[in-house]
């Protein structure tokens, strides 16, 4: 996406500050924030509050630190479907 896309999609209102960057609608949906290994990777006050927000709602929510965190999570999801 261009910087000109983006800006026009952000304008429109069309990113929510925050959102996790995995979302899988479901019953409960799953939400999860990605972060790498790295020691640099940190979470934002607005990251907290969409992934407290989605569970507060019946999602399926976490924070995981790389893609294996992550695959388990969605292993762990499955079980409660």
């Amino acid at each position: 996406m261009s910087h000109a896309q983006y800006a026009k999609v952000k304008a429109a209102g069309g990113y929510v500050k925050g959102a996790s960057d995995i979302v899988i609608p479901g019953a409960p949906s799953f939400v999860c924030e990605l972060k790498s290994l790295s020691k640099k990777a940190r979470v934002s006050k607005e990251q907290v509050k969409y992934l407290n927000d989605a569970a507060a709602n019946g999602a399926f929510s976490c924070l995981c630190y790389g893609w294996e965190a992550a695959m388990g999570a969605v292993r762990e999801w499955q079980n409660t479907c």
